[in-house]
């Protein structure tokens, strides 16, 4: 079965992922927006976890789940990278 969201359920998530990063957000000196790594499938939750991130001010980086050994360490790089690590 399909599952279906109103504009209002996702605006709901939307809302409350957003204050959970908000909670977990770090101050920083740096102006530029802080980035967020976004792993998740395809569907209503990412949807969802996306648009919480710009209402959070954050950038969303997105990837697709890791399939293999190899798109794990992408997947690392990419976290260093949004962590600003690298």
């Amino acid at each position: 079965m399909v599952e279906r969201w109103t504009h209002a359920d996702l605006l709901h998530r939307a809302q409350a992922i957003a204050a959970r990063i908000e909670e977990r957000r770090l101050s920083t000196a740096d102006p530029a927006p802080p980035r967020i790594l976004l792993l998740a499938p395809q569907g209503l939750d990412y949807v969802a976890g996306f648009y919480g991130a710009l209402l959070a001010g954050v950038i969303p980086v997105t990837l697709p789940a890791p399939r293999s050994r190899r798109s794990v360490e992408r997947v690392r790089l990419v976290a260093d990278w949004t962590s600003g690590r690298s």
